[in-house]
């Protein structure tokens, strides 16, 4: 990432279909306070979610919105299946999808591939 001061040369615009009157915005990224201080989440990343600690779901950021009137960030997140313990599946086009609000998020999960699995040492 690179820092743009803004310009003449470089202006900040949203752009809207409806005259700018939108109350909900799409936005890439949200900071969450949590565990000792402010947890980054953006489109795309895997999470760990839900409101009770025990029962947590996994899953993908599809799209954060931003709603102007309660000032509040809401998170759409694909579902993501549990397998073998280690293992998660996407469910491909019939993936279901929840929106939670942003402090519903839990943590991040590092997904690694094949090669890099067996490269771990895991210990408890």
């Amino acid at each position: 990432r690179t820092r743009v001061p803004i310009s003449k040369k470089y202006t900040l615009q949203i752009e809207s279909s409806s005259g700018g009157h939108e109350t909900i915005l799409n936005v890439i990224a949200t900071k969450v306070q949590q565990f000792s201080g402010l947890t980054r989440y953006e489109v795309g990343d895997s999470v760990k979610f839900g409101k009770e600690k025990g029962k947590l779901s996994t899953g993908r950021i599809s799209a954060i919105r931003f709603d102007k009137k309660s000032r509040k960030k809401y998170v759409e997140v694909k579902v993501l299946e549990l397998h073998n313990e280690n293992e998660l599946m996407d469910g491909g086009k019939s993936m279901a999808t929840v929106v939670i609000q942003e402090n519903d998020l839990q943590g991040h999960i590092l997904i690694l591939g094949g090669k890099e699995y067996s490269q771990v040492a895991w210990s408890k």
